[in-house]
């Protein structure tokens, strides 16, 4: 394979930093329509705030302010309750309704003290505002970092000329990543910091404004600029943590890859910093990077990024593994990712109608990610899903509070988190196999013919293995067995040796011999291959087809099994697949 120019390397890496920043920049957008929500939100609180005393007592703001501070109600001696009851004795009249209003203009409790209830109540917004951008910041960081990694990888490995195994990311390190201080607090602090300073000059301005007499219209003119300051700065923190991230994500390929030492990649523009500038081209050794000296970000808003550093630009760090091929691309090499990678980069390209079908083959980890929410709200889930923990969470609340059903979410979900809540504490035991029941019903209807018969036929092997298990060790076969299947009903009544299936089933007999292996990886490895087969023959005539990507996802998570338990094998096999990819499974055009 031809050598690639140094120059050719580091467009790569520029084309890379380009790709999160990217990221970053739709987060900066999605994060202003926020802002101005809340924006507008909190303008409507002040106006009603006006209203209530420019209508109710005809009071100046600078009045309201001057009676709700007053020495006089400061001193009231007399509790809200006895206050509240002497006004209800009164007669209907001038006395009364004048007792009234002075009640409601003075803060006798913090509760009835409407400017502390507006200060309230913008703080809560600003809450609102502030928790939704750490979810989406954190979504966005976590995927700058995952796709930087293995991007960065990949290229290290065809700059090398060899596929050959790597450190996969681990959600212990990602989260370890995510929460590290690099810059004195990690961006979460930084962000709510910014929540803070953005609430005392929102108070500020407010309470300012009312001192003034200010009108409406130029207190939501002070608002704006207020705002929009925040706004900046959260910004500038999303576009300096994108960086970051990036940068961190090529630290880490560099230690896996073995790479000693790096070259600083600056942006060249009219904008490129001095010190960035000063450091283009420059070259330093792995271990004495260090952010802001060395490596970026070297400033907040930071373009700069690096790439691998060899002077005879022919790298040498992973001398096992096999030769790269001549046509190899960044689609055939994030074969060697996982699921949760491939979902990344094909997912966006392919119809809704597709992507919905592809949505079932990943509800797996929600179902799994849910089950450990419903037992503990602060359990740690896996990022393969649909839905972010908070979603799931979201979901379960919801459920809980009887809302209307969220399009969302598939109609399963909210059947079982339902029946789920309706358990009792010895009945929870049942919990996993009603979600799975719940699971396969859904999947098994979703109109595609292939998916569902893969999805009957998975039930099908499970139960019969589970009723296998469960007559060896005497136990009630029915509740054990899932489902509402044909198949299902006949293994729960039943009493015959194969249950009535093995001319129903022509793979009864295979599943029957499975069940007889006692080594637990031999085993798994037989129920794989039995479904790898059955996957080969069921595919066989649907060329270019969501069906395919559907099996490739399936024959991918395999394959990540396998070379857990037999690296050797595994590997043999990922080759196999990506050979076939290459020659038959290629993405047609109405999917790109």
């Amino acid at each position: 394979m031809a050598k690639k120019s140094k120059s050719y390397w580091v467009k790569r890496a520029e084309a890379l930093e380009n790709r999160a920043n990217d990221k970053g920049e739709a987060l900066a957008k999605k994060f202003k329509r926020e802002y101005e929500r809340a924006a507008k939100e909190i303008r409507a609180k002040i106006d009603a705030f006006y209203g209530r005393y420019a209508t109710e007592q005809g009071l100046s703001y600078a009045e309201a302010v001057k009676r709700l501070n007053s020495k006089e109600a400061r001193e009231w001696k007399k509790t809200l309750g006895e206050y509240v009851d002497e006004i209800n004795a009164m007669p209907k009249g001038k006395a009364k309704d004048k007792l009234i209003a002075e009640l409601d203009a003075r803060s006798y409790a913090s509760q009835q003290d409407r400017l502390s209830s507006l200060n309230a109540q913008i703080e809560m917004e600003l809450d609102r505002l502030f928790a939704s951008g750490e979810q989406q910041m954190t979504a966005t960081m976590t995927d700058v970092f995952e796709d930087g990694y293995y991007r960065k990888m990949f290229d290290l490995q065809q700059r090398a000329g060899v596929i050959s195994p790597f450190s996969r990311l681990s959600t212990d390190m990602i989260e370890e990543v995510l929460t590290y201080p690099w810059s004195g607090s990690d961006f979460s602090t930084r962000l709510w910091n910014n929540k803070r300073a953005l609430l005392f000059n929102t108070r500020a301005t407010i309470t300012q404004g009312l001192i003034q007499g200010q009108s409406v219209a130029r207190m939501s003119k002070s608002l704006a600029d207020t705002m929009g300051k925040s706004y900046h700065q959260a910004e500038t923190l999303i576009r300096t943590e994108t960086n970051h991230f990036h940068a961190e994500a090529d630290t880490r390929a560099y230690e896996a890859a073995g790479v000693e030492e790096y070259e600083f990649v600056s942006t060249l523009d009219s904008r490129t910093s001095e010190i960035c500038a000063s450091l283009d081209g420059k070259h330093f050794p792995i271990k004495e990077a260090k952010t802001g000296v060395n490596y970026p970000p070297m400033h907040p808003r930071c373009r700069s990024t690096t790439v691998e550093y060899d002077p005879e630009d022919a790298a040498d760090w992973a001398a096992s593994g096999q030769p790269m091929p001549e046509n190899m691309t960044y689609e055939d090499g994030k074969l060697n990712y996982t699921v949760a990678n491939f979902k990344s980069e094909i997912y966006s390209e392919l119809s809704e109608k597709d992507r919905k079908l592809i949505d079932l083959f990943y509800l797996k980890f929600d179902n799994a990610n849910l089950l450990k929410l419903l037992k503990d709200k602060e359990a740690t889930t896996d990022f393969e899903g649909n839905y972010s923990q908070n979603e799931l969470l979201a979901l379960i609340s919801s459920v809980r509070e009887g809302d209307a059903p969220d399009k969302r979410y598939p109609s399963y979900l909210y059947e079982f988190i339902t029946a789920y809540l309706a358990l009792s504490a010895e009945e929870l035991y049942r919990a996993e196999d009603m979600l799975s029941a719940c699971y396969y019903a859904y999947a098994m209807n979703c109109g595609n013919q292939f998916v569902s018969s893969w999805f009957e036929f998975n039930l099908n092997i499970n139960n019969i293995l589970a009723a296998l298990a469960a007559r060896k060790y005497k136990m009630d076969v029915s509740q054990v067995v899932v489902g509402k299947t044909d198949v299902s009903e006949m293994i729960r009544t039943s009493n015959a040796r194969d249950f009535g299936l093995s001319e129903m089933l022509e793979y009864f007999e295979q599943v029957l011999r499975i069940s007889e292996i006692e080594e637990l990886v031999e085993r798994e490895k037989k129920i794989d291959l039995l479904k790898w087969n059955w996957m080969e023959d069921a595919v066989f005539f649907n060329y270019f087809t969501v069906e395919r990507i559907f099996v490739f996802l399936l024959k991918l998570e395999m394959i990540g099994r396998w070379i857990s338990m037999d690296k050797e094998k595994g590997s043999e096999l990922f080759r196999q697949i990506i050979d076939k990819l290459k020659d038959e499974i290629q993405i047609p055009a109405e999917f790109r």
